[in-house]
């Protein structure tokens, strides 16, 4: 049985999971992901990697932005890798892409092995937020691009509050993320705030 709501964002399940991580791949949070990589020229990165990746489809969208490179995805989520794989068979197939079970404190790479590591509305889940970041800093090659985008910017009082009606999740301000990259070793910082929305996108350059 599952310990969690199926529906929960954190940890999706059975058929209820299923729908959500469907409705994940479009409409508001495609709109988020479009958002947040027009801040990355992906045009010559080879090696990508997308934490979280849910329902797959912003691992397509790395692909698509890399039309030489591969991408990597990793959910703690075994129903997210599984539609995460169905969503990208082709380019699985064409040996473009992997997905596999990993948590982020614990990524399953060797040092410096990409150009961009990518987390959509997934930091809020992390157990350790710090030990994640500085494990993809760990596994980013020198000059590589961490994209955390969030729909949240962490100020907003009914979020703040949703959030505590979820175990383990938590919403981050800007002021915060600054001071956890710098932590986790990167050396230059950039946030950009949608003022419509109040989404933020962090990135970050080892």
């Amino acid at each position: 049985m599952p310990t969690q709501p199926e529906s929960n964002p954190a940890f999706p399940e059975g058929e209820g999971g299923a729908q959500m991580l469907t409705r994940m791949n479009s409409g508001a949070h495609e709109q988020l992901a479009q958002w947040g990589l027009s801040f990355i020229d992906l045009r010559y990165k080879m090696f990508g990697l997308d934490v979280g990746c849910g329902g797959g489809a912003n691992i397509e969208r790395l692909l698509n932005g890399m039309p030489r490179g591969t991408v990597d995805g990793i959910d703690h989520s075994n129903l997210a890798v599984r539609m995460s794989c169905e969503h990208n068979a082709q380019a699985i197939d064409l040996g473009r892409c992997r997905v596999q079970y990993a948590e982020v404190e614990h990524l399953p790479f060797a040092k410096e092995s990409f150009d961009i590591v990518t987390g959509f509305e997934t930091i809020y889940f992390w157990r350790d937020a710090l030990s994640g970041l500085k494990e993809i800093h760990r596994v980013l090659k020198p000059a590589g691009e961490l994209l955390i985008c969030n729909e949240t910017n962490g100020e907003n009082p009914e979020i703040i509050e949703f959030a505590k009606t979820i175990p383990g999740m938590q919403v981050y301000n800007a002021t915060g993320f600054k001071s956890m990259f710098k932590n986790a070793g990167f050396s230059k910082i950039d946030i950009h705030e949608n003022p419509e929305t109040g989404a933020l996108a962090v990135i970050g350059t080892k």
